[in-house]
């Protein structure tokens, strides 16, 4: 995809310095190039070395840049990544290295003249005196939010991300709260023990001047387009909120999970275990690279684990908080635990190929941090979900997942979020051999991996955050446009219904609201001037007058019914609605042409001409597709009116 020329564009990617903003925004760099586009990654030596691997056939569109950090006092010198702090103190020290040395690096970039200027800039989090740059130099600026639709609509708008307006958080208990701009019931907020270990770190100004809030709300407030790391099927009603909290283009991208491709190098046996295993049966532990577990934590994970009786595969990071206590094996794990699920459990300490493991065919359950970078990977991969939250946003995911109807959350004490071995093994035996939670899973897998929610082509090109619709003919952005809201609406109501007949009422009654409302704009242009109230005016003024400014063109034909007096029909070759629509093969009975009939409706209705109207397609001899014919058939209360008219 390029521009109104056709040409490539370049688009220059800072993510924060996290491995679990690295990966996605790698991810992002090799997708983006894939369209044809060249694209810049802001990175550190260390950290390009240990996580980015670009693909020969794009290693001539993709440029990573790496930035050395400044030395600072508190800050260990080999330090590039969160991951490599001994302690969450020094965090405002990676983000003051980040900030001086990512700002410069971007300054300059931007004051490049010819190919190598960039036509986007897109940002995480923490880069948020990107936006203010770009501007100056006429640059737009995107904001990638590795966050869900969920948990960055309760955090709320700008303004209240930076402690200002009537949705600033002051205290930790105002994150306990469900905000009064959510319009439908939920448990999507935080309990007390995760919002007052959020809200110091999270809402307070830091060392590095600014509060993490502070950061999300300008990059936010200031960028152009904001893209959420979701889908439409998974959190439409949070997108909805986050368009009404914003006022900017929201723009759902995709999950974009790693491929299970990595190098499995020193992990063989790992793979041998698991091929060994039955189908499904595994659970797969693992907690990222952000949260720390204490010492009491993992024992508790291990021994809820042990008494679960289920095979699992754990990804072993040491605990935050040092050395081993009485009663501690290995890596702080129980005494004798590893000799005791010999055969039934593998601990695997350091890296692990995490999306290869997921995507075995044995493992069948996820025990995570609800990160949403996991959470991507977990629903990719179809796996139930067990989740115990640690840290930031992870109590918001878990809830969102429980609610879906995708997850079960680790029962846990209400005021310190303490929790026990029985509270672990309960989440997992309900998750893995009462299967709660894995239907809905798997139909969101196979949604993200093959397709089969109804697409719309042209409306994911278009609405790409990449796009640079001003450079565009005002009609081809108008279809664009309508294509995408279109595609919404669409993917909202299927996941509302259960079947096709439902869907399509759905459709025809946002149809039959668009047609009062496109009545009653036109009337008013007429400024009051009396429109022939016939029978056959009304029609020729839905065929010509309605369908021009809808459509773009006048209906391809308005008939009368052959059979009965009371049938007319208005067709199309290929009506608008259909052009850009997808349908997997079994709903090929859906007709999008639904809506289409509830303006026809909605037109006829309030102009005083109730009739039932619907949609038809009709096959044409000798063509592929059938053209679409909405069938009007009015009330007897019509046709006695004509008949006085004469």
């Amino acid at each position: 995809m390029g521009d109104a020329n056709g040409s490539s564009m370049h688009v220059v990617l800072l993510p924060w310095l996290a491995f679990g903003h690295i990966l996605p925004f790698t991810e992002l760099a090799k997708r983006i190039a894939r369209q044809g586009h060249r694209v810049t990654l802001f990175s550190t030596p260390r950290n390009t070395r240990r996580l980015i691997r670009i693909p020969p056939e794009l290693a001539g569109q993709i440029r990573v840049v790496d930035i050395a950090l400044p030395r600072l006092e508190r800050l260990p010198e080999d330090a590039e990544a969160s991951i490599d702090l001994p302690s969450d103190d020094l965090r405002p020290y990676l983000r003051v290295a980040y900030d001086a040395a990512f700002s410069d690096k971007l300054s300059a970039i931007l004051q490049e003249s010819g190919p190598e200027r960039p036509d986007w800039v897109v940002i995480d989090y923490a880069a948020y005196w990107a936006p203010a740059t770009a501007a100056r130099h006429g640059v737009p600026c995107a904001f990638l939010s590795l966050f869900g639709a969920a948990a960055l609509s309760f955090y709320g708008p700008p303004e209240g991300l930076m402690g200002r307006g009537k949705y600033a958080r002051t205290k930790p208990e105002d994150l306990t709260v469900v905000p009064d701009y959510v319009p439908f019931p939920t448990t999507v907020a935080h309990r007390g023990f995760e919002a007052r270990e959020l809200f110091k770190p999270g809402l307070v100004p830091d060392d590095s001047g600014v509060s993490e809030g502070h950061r999300f709300g300008v990059s936010i407030g200031e960028s152009q387009v904001v893209g959420i790391r979701s889908r439409t099927e998974l959190e439409s009603e949070w997108l909805q909120v986050l368009d009404k909290l914003y006022q900017k283009p929201v723009i759902p991208v995709g999950l974009f999970p790693p491929p299970p491709t990595q190098d499995i190098a020193g992990h063989e046996a790992s793979l041998r275990w698991l091929d060994r295993q039955a189908r499904g049966s595994v659970v797969y532990a693992a907690f990222g690279s952000e949260a720390k577990l204490t010492s009491a934590q993992l024992q508790t994970i291990a021994l809820g684990l042990e008494a679960s009786g289920l095979p699992f595969i754990w990804a072993l990071r040491p605990p935050a908080d040092g050395d081993a206590e009485p009663g501690q094996g290995t890596g702080g794990l129980p005494e004798g635990f590893e000799e005791r699920v010999n055969g039934r459990g593998l601990v695997c300490r350091g890296w692990v190929p995490q999306p290869r493991l997921l995507a075995h065919e044995s493992v069948g359950g996820f025990l995570t941090h609800a990160g949403w970078n996991s959470i991507s990977e977990g629903l990719s991969r179809g796996v139930r979900m067990v989740l115990l939250p640690l840290m930031f946003d992870q109590g918001l995911n878990a809830r969102l997942l429980v609610e879906k109807k995708i997850g079960i959350e680790v029962e846990r004490d209400e005021d310190d979020g303490t929790f026990a071995p029985k509270d672990i093994a309960d989440a997992l035996r309900t998750a893995m051999v009462e299967n709660q939670g894995g239907t809905r899973v798997k139909e969101l897998a196979e949604l993200e991996g093959a397709g089969k929610m109804i697409s719309v082509g042209k409306a994911k090109q278009y609405a790409n955050v990449l796009d640079k619709p001003l450079s565009r003919g005002r009609q081809e952005v108008s279809l664009s446009a309508f294509a995408f809201l279109f595609s919404e609406l669409v993917q909202y109501n299927q996941t509302q219904v259960d079947n096709i007949t439902e869907l399509e009422r759905r459709l025809e009654d946002a149809g039959y609201a668009v047609g009062v409302r496109v009545l009653e704009l036109l009337c008013h242009r007429e400024k009051g001037n009396r429109r022939e109230t016939r029978l056959l005016g009304i029609l020729s003024f839905i065929h010509s007058t309605v369908w021009k400014v809808l459509f773009g063109k006048v209906a391809d034909s308005l008939e009368k019914g052959t059979e009965h007096d009371d049938e007319y029909m208005i067709s199309e070759k290929e009506l608008l609605v259909n052009r850009f629509i997808s349908v997997p093969k079994d709903m090929g009975a859906f007709n999008c042409g639904a809506f289409v009939a509830g303006i026809v409706k909605g037109v006829l209705d309030n102009a005083g001409f109730p009739a039932v109207v619907t949609a038809h397609f009709v096959p044409i001899e000798g063509q592929q597709r059938p053209r679409t014919t909405i069938l009007i058939k009015f009330a007897e209360e019509v046709l006695h009116r004509e008949a006085r008219l004469g």
